[in-house]
């Protein structure tokens, strides 16, 4: 058929360049050219007929039909169409029409139409779509689909008081973004509560921007008390002088004099009494040795002992409910340290590498230990966290390298990134049941742990929680737990054994890496994916069974499994290298493998 609508094209090109042409004459006279080209168009018809089973007529019954019996000379052709029923219809010059019979089988392609997705539509270009006869496959039209809408995710930014607020609309398909909804700067705002000291009072901005206090004198009263802020002559230590050995003044810039070994920080001040520490006071000063407080004071400032490398024993009075971050930072010579009940916060690194500190009594009172607070205290050896703690921060008794004995309440709920790491002695410890997660690096490198047990309460072990924990031989995951995060048990290389509950669904990468003793390790049917390098160096590793449920194994997960004889998984899609001894397939061990491959898959 393709032949033939081939030929009746080329054809039909040959009429219409015959178009003004004379057809032949009635009286016998011809026109060769004219008459070749409507014996192309007698053949064309003649093909047609015979394929489709008609009796064509003959040349010159045909001719006959086409000049017709009444023709007269000169009369020419003006123009050639196929009709809606396939016939060839010849318009001749004169008007008239004839039937030149059937040379096309033609339906109505407007009836039954097929589409075909070249392209689908994006964010970013147009869609094309071919729309074909499903008849005879010929191309109607090509249309072009519009681009969809960008599909927006919104992220607000709230106005502060020195900067707009906008939104940022970025398109989660494309990337594409921009800002819009801009909403002018708040303005500075400030606390209802007035500061103030012997000469002025202030409001304090609530962002921190001391560049927009504005400070004011005081309205005193007869009785000496400010109107507007409620000053009553109460002093704070930011104090020219102090009183020193009982009874000597002292300016705070003579403090390095050697002789001034003891500080008494007094009650009163020229008749005021003395709240208050402030931050900075005795920051870096290398002589004083002892600190004593009156029961007025409230709280240490921060950085009010910074550095003081010589100071062996403060006394801190029950007055005291808190205490700054790096209140003692680095007071290296500090023995012990009593803390009052009033306090309820140890700041940010309070006692950041105190490394004499041997002990410390923390007080119920206490509710939040700052990150790094102990820091480094590479002396203390032991330490009791009471039932009013709720979180431990950050790195809180990190390097705490002679601490063997960790008592935790079950008031506390949260375990803070690196908040024992590189406690190298520390052999045994207590996770609550109130704790509900275990932070990044928070027990890395105790390479005294020997055991752990972790509580049903915590659902996630954070990055590297027990990395290079060498001295662990055992571990207890609960059913709570979905997620064994990245590195999580690096290097534990006396771990022997492993059972991971059937609540895990994933095994992050370096999980169990270089647990040379690991031996047997149980997976149940909740993991669906295994991270690269997951058990890769486990060399007494003999056999594991990875459940159906598994659809994924990293790269080189099971690599230098040197001991593992059988390994047993079905239906899982395999990174190459993950089961290797080397950098290649050739070198891999023997296998008991039932595996379904796909391109870019290990083949096995």
């Amino acid at each position: 058929m393709k032949k033939l609508l081939t030929a009746i094209i080329l054809s039909l090109g040959l009429l219409v360049s015959a178009v003004g042409l004379s057809a032949c004459d009635m009286g016998g006279g011809t026109n060769t050219s004219d008459n070749d080209k409507i014996l192309s168009i007698y053949n064309t018809y003649v093909a047609y007929a015979e394929e489709n089973g008609i009796t064509p007529k003959t040349y010159e019954e045909w001719l006959a039909l086409i000049k017709g019996e009444q023709g007269e000379q000169g009369v020419g052709i003006s123009s050639v169409t196929i009709d809606n029923n396939g016939d060839l219809i010849i318009t001749l010059t004169n008007g008239d029409t004839i039937n030149a019979g059937k040379v096309k089988d033609v339906h109505p392609h407007n009836i039954i139409e097929q589409e075909v997705t070249e392209r689908e539509p994006t964010c970013t270009q147009v869609g094309i779509k071919y729309v074909f006869c499903a008849t005879c496959g010929e191309l109607l039209r090509t249309e072009i689909v519009d681009k969809l809408p960008h599909d927006y995710e919104n992220i607000i930014t709230p106005p502060t008081c020195t900067e707009q607020g906008y939104t940022t609309y970025t398109c989660k398909d494309c990337g594409y973004s921009y800002i819009d909804n801009y909403v002018p700067a708040t303005g500075h705002s400030y606390v209802n509560e007035y500061t103030f000291d012997d000469n002025y009072h202030w409001q304090e901005t609530i962002c921190g921007h001391n560049d927009a206090i504005i400070k004011e004198a005081h309205t005193l009263n007869d009785d000496e008390v400010c109107t507007v802020c409620g000053y009553d002559g109460k002093v704070t230590l930011s104090l020219q002088f102090v009183e020193i050995n009982n009874g000597t003044e002292y300016a705070l810039d003579e403090l390095t004099d050697d002789t001034v070994k003891t500080v008494y920080i007094p009650a009163t001040y020229n008749g005021k009494p003395v709240t208050k520490i402030n931050n900075s006071v005795f920051f870096g000063n290398a002589v004083i040795e002892k600190v004593i407080m009156a029961e007025n004071i409230t709280s240490i400032g921060d950085y009010a002992f910074y550095y003081c490398s010589s100071l062996k024993n403060v006394v801190i009075p029950d007055s005291v409910t808190s205490i700054g971050d790096y209140a003692f930072y680095r007071c290296r010579s500090l023995t012990s340290i009593t803390i009052p009940d009033g306090v309820t916060s140890i700041g940010n690194e309070a006692f950041y590498e105190c490394s004499g500190l041997t002990s410390v009594t923390i007080p119920d009172s206490v509710t939040s230990i700052g990150e790094s607070a102990f820091y480094r205290c590479s002396n203390l050896t032991s330490i009791t966290i009471p039932d009013s703690v709720t979180s431990i921060g950050n790195g809180a008794f990190s390097g705490c390298s002679s601490l063997k004995n960790v008592v935790i309440h079950d008031s506390v709920t949260s375990i803070g990134a690196g908040a024992f790491s590189d406690c190298s002695s520390l052999t045994s410890i207590t996770i609550p049941d109130s704790v509900t997660s275990i932070g990044e690096w928070a027990f890395s490198d105790c390479s005294s742990l020997t055991s752990i047990t972790i509580p049903d309460s915590v659902t996630s072990i954070g990055y590297a929680a027990f990395y290079d924990c060498s001295g662990l031989t055992s571990v207890t995951i609960p059913d709570s737990v979905t997620s064994i995060g990245e590195s999580a048990f690096y290097r534990c290389s006396n771990l022997t054994s492993i059972t991971i509950p059937d609540s895990v669904t994933s095994i992050g990468n370096y999980a169990f890496y270089y647990c040379s003793s690991l031996k047997n390790v149980v997976i149940h049917d909740s993991v669906t994916s295994i991270g690269n390098y997951a058990f890769s160096d486990c060399i007494r590793l003999t056999s594991v069974t990875i459940p159906d449920s598994v659809t994924s194994i990293g790269s080189e997960a099971f690599c230098w499994c040197d001991s593992l004889k059988s390994i047993t998984f079905n239906g899982t899609k395999v990174q190459w290298n993950a089961i290797s001894k080397g950098d290649s397939w050739d070198y891999g061990i023997p296998l008991i493998c039932k595996v379904h491959c796909t391109d870019g898959d290990m083949n096995l």
